[in-house]
């Protein structure tokens, strides 16, 4: 992610979009359900303290409000989100407005989440710094869950490595650059950072017959 001056167009993107909009592309992503949620459900039983990376408008946070006891924290760097949030979910939930490269939340998280592709904000570099910083935040047996869409090799004609695939959002055509990491490349940050790595892939049925591909990587710390 660029700084907020060069990367204005990000901020714009999330700032004016609406939360009937959110809803709405929840809904045709095929999310609106949490498939993506229920599969980290049986890891929330033996977390205390889990954060929310990137919480938009609240989808993960609703579902852990739901189903979840322990201490909740969720990071959103949006204006209009953080104002949403707080008023959907204090003092339930500890929300800081805050960019995932320079977190300051404190640490002792049995889990921590970033669904819905919000790590495509960062470019491939900016991602395994993250990785990086999040070993020193999570506890020894602290979890991982980067959740985005499918994408098995990254573009060859896009070797960078930086933000460079375009997300456009239908009704109001504000857009901002991301970056599709590839399961190869999770592999390599996670070989970097010294993580065990599980991948789970899954399809989504949707309205007419179509299908979303999404994938859900779990890193997990080999060593303290």
């Amino acid at each position: 992610m660029k700084n907020r001056d060069e990367g204005a167009e990000t901020y714009n993107f999330y700032d004016s979009i609406l939360l009937d909009d959110f809803l709405e592309a929840a809904k045709r992503a095929g999310l609106k359900d949490n498939p993506d949620m229920k599969k980290i459900a049986p890891f929330l039983k033996n977390a205390k303290k889990i954060l929310d990376m990137g919480a938009g408008y609240g989808r993960c946070l609703e579902f852990l409000v739901n189903n979840f006891s322990g201490e909740i924290h969720a990071v959103e760097f949006s204006d209009n989100l953080v104002e949403l949030l707080k008023r959907r979910f204090l003092p339930r939930v500890y929300i800081y407005k805050q960019d995932m490269r320079k977190l300051n939340v404190g640490n002792g998280f049995d889990i921590v989440l970033s669904n819905w592709g919000s790590v495509n904000n960062l470019d491939y570099s900016e991602q395994l710094q993250l990785l990086k910083d999040l070993r020193l935040i999570t506890t020894k047996s602290g979890i991982i869950f980067f959740e985005t869409k499918r994408k098995q090799f990254q573009d060859e004609e896009k070797p960078e490595k930086k933000q460079s695939s375009r997300f456009t959002h239908a009704n109001t055509n504000k857009f901002f650059l991301g970056y599709i990491t590839s399961e190869e490349e999770f592999k390599e940050m996670a070989k970097v950072c010294d993580y065990k790595l599980r991948i789970t892939e899954y399809d989504i049925p949707l309205e007419q017959d179509k299908i979303a591909k999404r994938v859900l990587y779990m890193f997990e710390k080999c060593h303290q």
